[in-house]
């Protein structure tokens, strides 16, 4: 999947965070371990795991927050969804290709 990878110069260092490349509104990329793994769109509703999501979202009022801290408590995964830093400065931007992949069916249910 394309994604806009974007280098900040923080305090701490620099911090890269993948984006879609095209602003989106209900799709997240989920990072494992601080590295983007998985990604979710509550509006792909071909897909059992998009399905569930906006059942989740919509019909259980859950933010993707609360959902990824569940599946984190539940399967013991260290699953995130990263921020920019507070101060933005960004050093780089890139469009590559990240292999995602579709959140497991299991970890919605």
């Amino acid at each position: 999947m394309n994604c806009k990878l974007i280098t900040y110069k923080t305090l701490s260092g620099e911090k890269k965070i993948a984006r879609y490349e095209e602003k989106s509104t209900g799709k997240w990329i989920i990072y494992q371990n601080k590295q983007p793994k998985y990604h979710l769109d509550c509006f792909d509703l071909k897909s059992e795991t998009g399905l569930l999501l906006n059942d989740l979202l919509f019909s259980e009022k859950k933010t993707i927050k609360q959902i990824v801290k569940e599946v984190n408590k539940k399967y013991g995964k260290n699953l995130s969804i990263e921020k920019p830093p507070l101060i933005e400065i960004i050093k780089n931007t890139t469009i590559e290709d990240v292999p995602l992949e579709m959140l497991p069916v299991e970890w919605l249910k």
